[in-house]
């Protein structure tokens, strides 16, 4: 095997992953969340190659897609966002993403923590 770094994982290893985590949620040890997350990130560059979205990109998209305009995303809003920029996630990856990054534990994500 050529050296460099690891090829990121397939979409069905993220996605189980993904179910994985959301089925550990209620059982009292979590599953390794640092895999979790770089499986994650790894998939999420897989799909977005280097020409990663720009600041400028991303509020778009996060303007876009507050559909209320409460500048936030909730669960389905964030889900959407994630599908323009190229991530397909489902409604149980969005709720995992969306529990990691509510810093203010709004149950919503801010445009600096969408960020």
């Amino acid at each position: 095997r050529p050296a460099g770094p690891d090829p990121p994982p397939a979409a069905s290893d993220v996605r189980k992953a993904f179910d994985t985590y959301a089925t550990a949620a209620s059982a009292t040890a979590p599953p390794p969340a640092a895999d979790l997350y770089a499986a994650f990130e790894a998939f999420a560059v897989q799909r977005n190659p280097p020409a990663a979205p720009t600041a400028v990109k991303v509020r778009e998209v996060f303007q876009a897609h507050d559909l209320n305009r409460s500048g936030s995303l909730d669960k389905k809003e964030l889900r959407s966002a994630l599908k323009a920029l190229g991530v397909d996630a489902t409604g149980t990856q969005s709720a995992a993403l969306l529990a990691r990054y509510d810093a203010d534990g709004s149950g919503e994500l801010s445009r600096t923590e969408f960020s």
